[in-house]
């Protein structure tokens, strides 16, 4: 059988060609896509901190480059972050539609790199990888198909846009691309190292595409920490999908596990530095015990999964649950469905081991951020899935082409694969940009921001969650930013009526009474939060 590189069997079209116009339709539908976040603004959940108010990216010199290098900011280290915003700030100045458009060519670039790497996979599975699944080997016209429709649900898919149309996670999509830049040239030197000779295969293998994904993972872990997990994820790859471990002598197997030695280096350099970066922001057992932190971990982990199903509820902060205990069925039955689908996943990996690569990968990826270790007051976040998403994705992107090509008319378009793929790429389209440009204008300014996360919590019982009352006080300071004094007024007093014992509320409400012009009101609340001080009460 040709290769997906030459020409297809039955068709006068290179494949190539195939391959070049699924990729540039999908780059465009997904900038298309995006192309309204460029008239967002910036917003106060830390754009503050990243551009707008932060004085040391106006000029890229030897001491800022020391000040990006050399120190940690805002509890990360992530130098090629922070050159990124400095870089748009030459550029733009702080004209936030710069900014945007910066981040949203970055997830351009992420969906191409998407589609090489899912194009790339199933090249190494019809070099041989799977053998024990050859039944479930997709065709040669049927590869730029798959990692088309992959591609196009990871560019369009809503649960993406905070990493995208949110300026201060250039981080997210910059680390993305480093991370998927270091995927891609493994897999090269995984298949440069099968087509060696025998006897070099036993050694340890240092090619130049490995020298060059150890690179970019290393600008990945400085771009951000979520790449932290990328040797394990080589090791499920090499299992998985390349097949080296099988029937590989001792010698050959350690000489795999001996290429993720610097990559596990890094990863342990990088966690040490997470750690002592945000340990100040790290919540204690006895606050947080270990039963509630596995309980709700559970409860996100499949949470995370039904965002990547049918993406509802979207919003850029998720409250800590104060109700999560063995005595509430909702957090019990989230670990048992979460235990019970890793298992079904586990329990293919002889009859379809794409099925456990993509779960272990996603799950291997979301462990550092599934709150074990809780950093901050939030549950989960939805742009954590902006990496995991990519296993679960191209594996639907596979069902679905590979499914319709089982159909009976699908023999007579069988190197027409663009007819395959058509109408599920049409049906998400359908289903997932609208969703995708409503979320998009979510991040248009601070209102429209935690007016978004109210929607999504308002109905809730404040005794579910731990300070629901911030999204009003949070909304209320976005409120007097913009001059609407009575909306802001009317948020905080709600808040207040939430969490009648926080100082904090009842300072702000007061300071906000004396710029209305109510000297008298505003007495009355300064003095209500002094008490409340003398008595311990906070945030």
């Amino acid at each position: 059988m040709p290769s997906d590189d030459r020409t297809c069997t039955g068709t006068a079209f290179p494949s190539t060609r195939v391959s070049v116009l699924y990729a540039a339709v999908v780059v465009l539908i997904t900038l298309l896509t995006y192309v309204p976040a460029i008239n967002n603004g910036f917003v106060w959940w830390d754009d503050d901190f990243y551009v707008f108010n932060n004085g040391d990216i106006r000029e890229v010199n030897a001491a800022f480059l020391a000040w990006a290098f050399g120190g940690i900011h805002v509890g990360n280290w992530h130098p090629l972050t922070w050159l990124s915003h400095a870089v748009d700030y030459a550029i733009w100045g702080l004209d936030p539609a710069g900014h945007h458009l910066t981040s949203v060519l970055l997830h351009c670039l992420n969906t191409l790199l998407v589609f090489l790497l899912v194009h790339s996979m199933l090249r190494a599975v019809a070099a041989g990888g799977m053998r024990t699944a050859a039944a479930a080997l997709p065709a040669d016209h049927e590869r730029s198909g798959i990692a088309g429709l992959s591609s196009l649900l990871f560019g369009i898919h809503p649960v993406h846009v905070e990493s995208v149309a949110w300026v201060s996670e250039r981080k997210d999509v910059l680390c993305a691309f480093f991370v998927l830049v270091s995927l891609l040239w493994y897999l090269r030197h995984c298949e440069r190292v099968r087509l060696a000779p025998a006897p070099s295969r036993t050694r340890l293998a240092l090619t130049r595409d490995y020298v060059v994904s150890l690179i970019a993972f290393l600008f990945a872990l400085m771009s951000k920490s979520m790449a932290v997990s990328l040797p394990v994820v080589m090791l499920l790859l090499d299992g998985y999908l390349t097949r080296r471990f099988d029937g590989a002598t001792v010698r050959r197997r350690r000489a795999i596990v001996l290429e993720k030695i610097p990559f596990a280096l890094a990863s342990l350099a990088l966690g040490i530095i997470t750690v002592l970066a945000q340990r100040a922001a790290i919540q204690p057992l006895d606050t947080v015990t270990l039963e509630e932190r596995t309980l709700v971990a559970a409860y996100a982990y499949l949470a995370y999964i039904g965002k990547l199903l049918w993406p509802v509820d979207l919003a850029h902060y998720h409250p800590y649950p104060a109700t999560a205990s063995f005595a509430n069925p909702v957090y019990v039955f989230s670990l048992i469905a979460s235990i019970a689908i890793l298992s079904a996943a586990v329990s293919c990996r002889r009859s379809h081991p794409i099925v456990l690569l993509a779960a272990a990968s996603s799950t291997v990826m979301l462990l550092p951020v599934l709150g074990i270790i809780q950093v901050g007051e939030q549950s989960m976040a939805d742009r954590y899935l902006y990496l995991p998403s990519i296993g679960p994705l191209a594996l639907a992107g596979a069902g679905a082409v590979l499914s319709m090509s089982k159909l009976p008319f699908a023999a007579s378009l069988r190197h027409r694969a663009h007819l395959l793929v058509l109408p599920a790429a049409l049906l998400a389209c359908a289903l997932f940009v609208p969703l995708s440009l409503k979320q998009i204008a979510v991040w248009r300014n601070d209102v429209t921001l935690w007016t978004r996360t109210i929607e999504v919590y308002a109905d809730k019982d404040p005794r579910q969650y731990h300070h629901l009352e911030r999204l009003f006080h949070d909304r209320a300071a976005a409120f007097e930013r913009a001059g609407q004094f009575e909306r802001a007024l009317a948020d905080l007093t709600l808040a207040i009526n939430m969490s009648p014992d926080t100082p904090e509320l009842f300072r702000d409400r007061g300071l906000l009474y004396l710029v209305m012009g109510m000297p008298d009101h505003s007495r009355r609340d300064y003095d209500r939060a002094r008490q409340l001080e003398q008595r311990g009460g906070g945030l």
